[in-house]
């Protein structure tokens, strides 16, 4: 087998382990089971595979590198590496030091997961970018068999959607990056409609040419908590500092930034929260599409 057929194999590998470490699947589910899911899904017009293209079709003699990858037998779970932390390791995270001034009464609140987050722009089908895709066959498409995978999805929240709670493993570096949208539509997402209040008001006792993108309305303030402790609360003008556009459309957000857990050298799971502040209501609104922690 050649090497470049032996590269395609292992990136085929990659991108279904990364379809298993998708954002959804690092969030902490609510009091009530919900985790972000896609809203209004539209139904397929037909199931299955669909017959392959004569030009994609494999030449007799040559090696075909897909189908040995979709043959291969799945990990063994018993060989993956996971960290135990010990019980002195479990005790400090559960009493988390945060350096520097505590920013008012509620960065001690119990960090309880929102269910106002859903997914939004994500095609109808299983859309994974392989040759395993079975994507875009609404019934509104106008080409059934193009396996288009191109679609902007993101993960929407605004005020009234609460803490989106991330369940982070073998973190050692202490940062979390975020590409983030902040210039969505005001009252666009569609999981908060008809709410008055965070959670709809659902408390537990144990968010061509387009328009100019509207600004973040005064009352918006973004909030991170690191296991259950507010450590961070920005306004609109000190939440955009944290951001830095590497390119037209591509904002990266650094929400923390632990240089002495770095320096430390510590490595442990984490419990990572974000939320818009409800006082900006629905039109305090944010996207997510890419997280990055180390």
């Amino acid at each position: 087998m050649s090497e470049v057929a032996v590269c395609y194999i292992i990136a085929i590998r990659n991108i279904v382990k990364r379809g298993r470490s998708s954002i959804r699947s690092l969030v902490k589910p609510a009091p009530n089971g919900y985790v972000p899911g896609i809203i209004d899904v539209e139904e397929q017009t037909y199931l299955g595979r669909d017959p392959q293209m004569p030009s994609q079709r494999v030449p007799k003699g040559e090696v075909d590198v897909a189908t040995i990858a979709r043959s291969l037998p799945p990990l063994d779970s018993s060989r993956r590496r996971r960290r135990h932390l010990t019980s002195t390791k479990q005790s400090h995270l559960q009493h988390i030091q945060v350096h520097g001034r505590f920013l008012n009464e509620t960065n001690t609140a119990k960090i309880i997961p929102g269910e106002g987050w859903s997914s939004h722009g994500h095609p109808t089908g299983y859309c994974d970018g392989t040759s395993n895709a079975l994507c875009y066959r609404e019934k509104s498409s106008h080409c059934l068999m193009s396996a288009h995978n191109d679609a902007r999805g993101v993960l929407k929240g605004d005020g009234l959607s609460g803490w989106l709670v991330l369940q982070l493993k073998d973190v050692s570096e202490g940062i979390f990056m975020a590409r983030m949208e902040d210039y969505h539509a005001y009252k666009s997402n569609k999981r908060t409609e008809g709410w008055e209040k965070v959670n709809n008001g659902r408390e537990d006792e144990r968010r061509k040419l387009k328009a100019p993108p509207p600004p973040l309305p005064p009352e918006f303030r973004f909030e991170v908590a690191i296991n259950g402790v507010v450590i961070s609360s920005w306004n609109s003008t000190e939440y955009k500092q944290q951001c830095h556009y590497q390119s037209y459309n591509n904002g990266i957000c650094l929400l923390w930034n632990d240089e002495e857990r770095a320096l430390k050298q510590e490595s442990g799971d984490i419990e990572f929260a974000m939320r818009i502040e409800p006082a900006s209501g629905r039109i305090g609104m944010m996207g997510i599409t890419h997280i990055f922690f180390a």
